[in-house]
C-alpha cells in the first residue's frame, strides 16, 4: 500500500508512477485536508486506475461522510476510517498537579476504535455498494 498525500501538479502521472512500482493500493485524501473535500480527486483517479490499483480513500472517513463519498465515487472498493472514539483511562489514582507531557490533552484517556462505528461504516458500505467488504 501507499500514501498518497504529496503534492502534485498531476496526480494521474504521479499515480501511474506509483502504479509502475508494483503497489497495488493507494491510500489517499485526494490531495486534500480530508477524504470528503478531495471527492472528485478520488473520483477521477478512481475512474482512470481502478483496473490497475485500488484506491482507498482515507483521511476524516466517518459514518456520516462514508456514503456522500462512495457515492461520488463509485469504483471505490474499499475505505480507510479510525472509527475511533475518547475512552477515559481506568486509572484509579491521578495526580492532577503533575503533567505526564500530553500537552493540555486530556491525559486521563485516549482513543480507540470503537466496533459500533465500524459496523455502521460496514454497513453504510454494503448499502452503497450491494453487498461487498468495506475495510
Amino acid at each position: 500500500m501507499f500514501s498518497f498525500i504529496v503534492q502534485s501538479s498531476d496526480p494521474s502521472a504521479a499515480i501511474t508512477t506509483i502504479i509502475s512500482l508494483g503497489f497495488s493500493r493507494l491510500l489517499t485524501s485526494g490531495c486534500s485536508a480530508t477524504a470528503l473535500q478531495g471527492k472528485e480527486l478520488i473520483r477521477r483517479l478512481s475512474d482512470e486506475h481502478s483496473k490497475k490499483i485500488s484506491i482507498m480513500p482515507g483521511g476524516g472517513v466517518s459514518e456520516s461522510n462514508l456514503r456522500s463519498l462512495l457515492e461520488a465515487a463509485p469504483e471505490v472498493r474499499e475505505f480507510h476510517a479510525s472509527a475511533r472514539k475518547r475512552v477515559a483511562s481506568k486509572m484509579v489514582f491521578k495526580n492532577e498537579g503533575c503533567s505526564m507531557g500530553g500537552g493540555g490533552e486530556d491525559e486521563y484517556s485516549c482513543m480507540v476504535t470503537d466496533a459500533g462505528r465500524v459496523r455502521e461504516m460496514v454497513g453504510v458500505f454494503n448499502e452503497v455498494r450491494g453487498g461487498g467488504r468495506g475495510k
